[in-house]
């Protein structure tokens, strides 16, 4: 796993997903980044899916909030404008709750490391972001 971090897009998978998003994917890619993680029900939770939930509920986050993110994000949202609506909002929460909830992937590899209490923090810090 590349460029690994606690914040929700410190590591590549996440890049990629944000370039997905601001390179004309737009919220149908984000909505589908929640979907795919909630398919999952409880089965394994791989930790690609649930790094771009992460990252896509940041997104949805900042859509809410209005906290600034990286630039390429900003740039998307002043040239797309996109509106975060309830459903959207209620999606990233759930999707959230599921990459926290064993089987996850993700969720195993954090908690091997040292750094899973800030990891656990991020992920608490957007939820409550979110509502």
């Amino acid at each position: 796993m590349g460029a690994w971090g606690t914040g929700p897009f410190d590591n590549d998978g996440a890049g990629d997903f944000v370039w997905t998003v601001t390179d004309g994917g737009g919220l149908s890619v984000i909505e589908d980044a929640f979907d795919h993680v909630l398919e999952a029900g409880g089965e394994d939770l791989e930790a690609p899916s649930a790094e771009e939930a992460i990252a896509a509920a940041a997104i949805v986050a900042r859509l809410k909030d209005g906290a600034p993110l990286a630039d390429e994000v900003e740039a998307w949202i002043a040239s797309e404008q996109p509106k975060v609506t309830d459903t959207l909002i209620a999606k990233a929460r759930h999707a959230l709750q599921r990459v926290m909830t064993a089987p996850s992937e993700l969720l195993e590899l954090w908690q091997e490391s040292d750094e899973f209490p800030a990891f656990q923090a991020g992920i608490g810090a957007l939820l409550q972001r979110l509502g």
